[in-house]
């Protein structure tokens, strides 16, 4: 088996040739593997609809053989890790002392994506309050709590393509890492993009096939591009006695173990822009607006108190209709071209119809199936 070079720190054209080596010659085992960097980067980020999902926290278990007692995965992702390591521990002869291939202690699993994301809407906030609102004055136009929204959407009409702050876009995007699946367990903190490294130290170790074989067993492919990764592959037969423990299946497990991201979602963004704009208040109290008055000569201050909010009075100017409006246009702005600007509109006034009629989901629903068509 050669050896790869490829690592990010070569130029563009060595880094293509070298990827497309490892791509092609790269993996060493005869087993297939899962490739999460070319052919299933979303792989536990979307249920068979395509919607966008993350776990429900109360199904998922705590791995016992990790030494860190926060390593979670879904609970029957945990069983099959644990049953493949005991197998794998037992029936292994070669020596594998100094590598991962010795125990098979976990190092990653399970991460949170709604912690994730309120770190990253963190950033966000400040690039949209420290450059955004101090360019061109736009700070002076804030005087309320719909002011900042709406400058807050228009701060996203430019940057909602590479900024996306709705849930569904946020964990499709490729600052998310696949852990949130709660369906993935990584064995080393390698440097995913040094080749070199998958080579020397897994793929050409001696232990390798005997891990990727018992992997299989249990209902575990490796990434190709990370060999110390083990995802559950959900249409294994080996993984079937694990799902039924819960009375799971490959089809109720979505609905069972995962939630929708457009279900929740809004009342994230709703919390976030509340939150925000109240620290925005809390910094900048007041707005300074200077006026020349031609007749007089004179430049003239006017300070005018921001707009004090509590959530009863959010609730009461801004009802649920109101945000999924919002929501809407949000998703038009990190989606562009995906419908029109007509269909958008029908599509808010039937949406807030249904939210008035209490059909939060019925709406919820038909506004993913408007922003997910396939024709």
């Amino acid at each position: 088996m050669p050896t790869y070079l490829g690592n990010n720190d070569l130029g563009s054209r060595e880094l293509f040739n070298q990827r497309v080596s490892y791509f092609f010659d790269g993996y060493s085992s005869t087993i297939a593997p899962i490739d999460m960097w070319n052919n299933k980067p979303f792989y536990g980020k979307l249920d068979p609809n395509g919607a966008t999902i993350y776990p429900i926290e109360r199904t998922l278990k705590r791995l016992n053989s990790a030494p860190d007692d926060n390593l979670f995965v879904l609970n029957f992702v945990a069983d099959a890790f644990e049953d493949f390591r005991k197998h794998y521990i037992f029936t292994q002869q070669l020596d594998a002392k100094g590598s991962i291939f010795e125990n098979l202690i976990p190092k990653k699993a399970y991460e949170n994506p709604l912690l994730n994301w309120n770190d990253y809407m963190n950033s966000v906030f400040l690039v949209f309050k420290d450059s955004w609102l101090t360019s061109d004055k736009r700070d002076q136009k804030i005087i309320s709590f719909r002011d900042y929204i709406t400058e807050f959407e228009v701060f996203l009409r430019e940057m909602g393509p590479i900024l996306p702050i709705t849930l569904t876009n946020y964990i499709l995007s490729t600052q998310v890492s696949p852990l949130i699946s709660g369906l993935i367990i990584e064995l080393s903190d390698a440097n995913h993009g040094d080749d070199l490294s998958k080579s020397l130290f897994y793929m050409k170790n001696k232990c390798f096939p005997c891990y990727v074989e018992a992997a299989q067993k249990y209902g575990f492919k490796v990434d190709k591009n990370a060999p110390w990764r083990l995802v559950a592959d959900l249409k294994s037969p080996a993984l079937l006695p694990y799902l039924n423990k819960y009375g799971l299946s490959f089809t109720s497990l979505f609905n069972m173990c995962y939630t929708k991201a457009y279900n929740t979602e809004i009342n994230l963004i709703k919390n976030f822009l509340f939150e925000s704009y109240s620290a925005f208040v809390g910094e900048s109290p007041e707005v300074s607006i200077y006026k020349y008055y031609g007749r007089c000569k004179k430049t003239l201050q006017k300070i005018i108190p921001r707009e004090k909010f509590n959530e009863q009075k959010i609730n009461e100017q801004f009802p649920d209709h109101f945000w999924i409006g919002y929501y809407i246009q949000l998703l038009a702005n990190e989606t562009p071209n995906v419908i029109t600007t007509k269909d958008i509109l029908d599509l808010t006034s039937t949406s807030q119809t249904l939210i008035r009629k209490g059909l939060d989901e019925t709406a919820y629903k038909l506004v993913f199936d408007s922003f997910n068509k396939t024709d």
